[in-house]
């Protein structure tokens, strides 16, 4: 019976251990530092969607976006449809992990920051040929 033991414990261990190691974040929070220096508004970022997705019928709410936390969605240009999605915790280090978790989805063409940059040292949004 000892013996049992003595090779079941070591087995269990492992099993728990691969467990631990195995799981992963449902989101990555991964993002490049060197973006903090740039110019950009901290509580929002620029969702673009793709063209199938703007032209669907599709209404996006906050709760097309669960990656994020949000506490507005307003559609700001198109086509094809643009969308600037406000934080509920603003910070830059936020929105640069919002870009990241939402960058690779296959209904958005771009995810980007917010930036500051016209004359009127407004948020701008990115090129339309993107």
């Amino acid at each position: 019976m000892k013996k049992i033991g003595l090779v079941v414990l070591p087995l269990m261990l492992v099993l728990v251990m691969g467990v631990f190691v195995g799981c992963k974040a449902k989101y990555s929070n991964d993002y490049d530092e060197s973006m903090l220096s740039l110019d950009f508004a901290d509580d929002s970022l620029i969702v673009m969607l793709t063209d199938a997705a703007s032209n669907s019928a599709k209404d996006y709410t906050i709760k097309d976006f669960p990656e994020v936390k949000l506490v507005s969605i307003e559609e700001i240009g198109g086509p094809p449809k643009m969308f600037k999605l406000t934080l509920k915790e603003p910070s830059k280090v936020n929105v640069l992990i919002a870009v990241k978790r939402l960058e690779n989805r296959k209904d958005i063409k771009y995810a980007g920051p917010n930036y500051y940059g016209g004359a009127d040292g407004q948020p701008f949004l990115p090129p339309p040929e993107i």
